[in-house]
């Protein structure tokens, strides 16, 4: 009785609200908008209870609902920077581009930054300021994740984490603050809220990490899974600080050993972004992106030292 008195008072209200649903569906909200928005929900509503509970694997590490969550969370906080970006507009200039296309992917937007200093015009300490940003908005991310996948893990890391996120706020407040008054424009944000693809192989790179460092821990205990971690967050952090969190989550990975590996997906992802700097954008970008990381990942490692 009283879902059935919910579901009518709801009803009521979206046949009130229909005027201004039709408007918001017809002349706000853009056809793709629709289709990601609908794609998000089935995601969410439709194939996650679907899914078992029990572990895929012969090890016991690979637990369905857990990778979906990541592939929900990917896309709902690709959804999220797709509004907030559409609602502020360009008015923010390149910072808020900067810190929105971190959701996305980080070590593209380093790439766009530094291509921007040399093709386009971009003080080099406002590009900098641009990639400290988006590898904020990233470590944000990799907090989504881990709390998805572990909430015990990143409760544990809250203190590393929150370190490594003041020193990148530091440092691109630093950039900004002697990047000049005016500067070139960036480009506009893509239009399609987020890419089901891109969250998909985040999953599946996830679930592959998880095996390779379940099968070089039983082959060379703790030490082979620092390894697995470090060299997978060369190629993407979030799945391989995911799969630490799920290997410690399903009780193969001490909690101090996860800790460690999630430090060593950050120190990984910074010896590769830095050089993706200095590659594209040239030395003092370089510098100035690999400081600014490095302090990210020291000042992780320092509190988390210091923690334990």
């Amino acid at each position: 009785a009283a879902t059935a008195a919910a579901l009518g008072v709801l009803c009521a209200l979206l046949v009130h609200s229909k005027g201004v649903l039709q408007r918001w569906s017809r002349e706000l909200l853009r056809e793709h908008e629709l289709r990601d928005g609908l794609l998000l929900a089935a995601a969410a509503l439709v194939v996650m209870p679907l899914l078992p509970q029990q572990p895929v694997d012969p090890w016991g590490v690979l637990r369905l609902p857990t990778l979906w969550r990541v592939v929900v969370l990917v896309m709902a906080v690709g959804m999220l920077g797709h509004v907030l970006t559409r609602a502020l507009g360009t008015r923010l200039g390149q910072p808020v581009a900067g810190f929105f296309s971190g959701f996305a992917s980080s070590t593209a937007a380093v790439a766009h930054f530094g291509q921007s200093t040399r093709s386009a015009g971009l003080p080099w300490t406002a590009a900098c300021a641009c990639a400290m940003l988006s590898q904020l908005a990233s470590l944000g991310l990799l907090a989504a994740v881990l709390g998805a996948a572990s909430m015990p893990l990143l409760l544990a890391m809250r203190v590393p984490l929150a370190a490594a996120a003041l020193c990148l706020a530091a440092a691109a407040a630093l950039c900004l603050w002697r990047a000049p008054a005016q500067a070139a424009p960036v480009q506009a944000q893509a239009a399609q809220a987020f890419t089901l693809s891109q969250a998909l192989l985040l999953a599946a790179f996830m679930a592959l990490v998880a095996l390779l460092a379940s099968w070089l821990q039983h082959l060379f205990g703790n030490a082979g899974v620092l390894a697995a971690a470090g060299i997978a967050a060369l190629a993407e952090a979030h799945a391989a600080a995911a799969s630490m969190a799920q290997l410690h989550s399903s009780g193969s990975l001490s909690l101090a050993m996860a800790q460690w590996g999630c430090v060593a997906v950050l120190a990984a992802s910074t010896l590769a972004k830095t050089v993706l700097a200095f590659v594209v954008g040239g030395w003092r970008y370089g510098m100035g992106v690999g400081l600014g990381l490095v302090s990210m990942a020291a000042a992780a490692a320092l509190a988390l030292w210091g923690q334990n």
